[in-house]
């Protein structure tokens, strides 16, 4: 954590905790006051055997917030904005000198920043002939994974992205523009099917499952 002497607050700065030799390392800025400190969070909520430790993580992390204090709602979709600021928290991302501007994103909203950042790098891309993103658009299943492994490819473009055949039984279901990248994500293990035959590419996503994703990139990254 890093002293804001303005605010007078500890702000979470990360870091990874090497644990076989007891070190964290952690990439800083500039000179300040610093300190290690653990935090834990949990919620009421995620008694969900295949994402509670993902949430809690995150959380404990600062990277993702509950709905209030004590809930977060896992069940719930989250918004192409959402996923879109939560892949460029977690993920550090820095926005590229190309400069994407959508009509439908207004200045100085929570997402502004993040979404022209992802769009910058390419991560996300608009409807039609661009114009508009639909910050409060459901995100599809199939629409979280190409962002994911678009946003993995840019802090590691030299990782092996081959595209496996899918075993899904709904695959050609799956659009034209995703099938590529719901095949890199596969093959990484980034995404599973929602049954043991079915991907569901069109069903929206939830936080629960938001959270889970980006865990597994953080995990691939060596992040966690």
């Amino acid at each position: 954590y890093y002293y804001n002497e303005e605010s007078k607050i500890w702000e979470y700065i990360g870091g990874i905790i090497d644990e076989t030799n007891g070190t964290i390392t952690v990439d800083l800025e500039h000179f300040s006051k610093y300190a290690i400190m653990g935090y834990e969070k949990t919620f009421e909520d995620i008694s969900i055997p295949w994402a509670k430790e993902e949430i809690e993580v995150l959380a404990s992390k600062h990277i993702i917030n509950g709905v209030d204090d004590d809930n977060y709602a896992p069940n719930s979709n989250i918004s192409r904005a959402a996923f879109a600021k939560l892949l460029v928290k977690a993920l550090d991302l820095k926005a590229s000198d190309n400069v994407v501007k959508f009509n439908d994103i207004e200045e100085e909203k929570w997402y502004t920043q993040p979404v022209e950042t992802a769009a910058s790098l390419e991560i996300v891309k608009g409807y039609g002939d661009g114009d508009e993103f639909n910050p409060n658009g459901e995100i599809t299943r199939e629409a979280m994974a190409v962002m994911i492994v678009r946003a993995l490819k840019q802090v590691d473009p030299d990782g092996d992205y081959t595209v496996d055949s899918l075993g899904f039984g709904d695959s050609d279901s799956i659009s034209d523009w995703a099938k590529s990248e719901v095949g890199i994500a596969s093959n990484k293990g980034l995404v599973t099917g929602v049954s043991s035959t079915e991907f569901a590419p069109k069903e929206n996503a939830t936080r629960a499952q938001a959270a889970v994703i980006i865990y597994r990139v953080l995990d691939l990254l060596n992040r966690i």
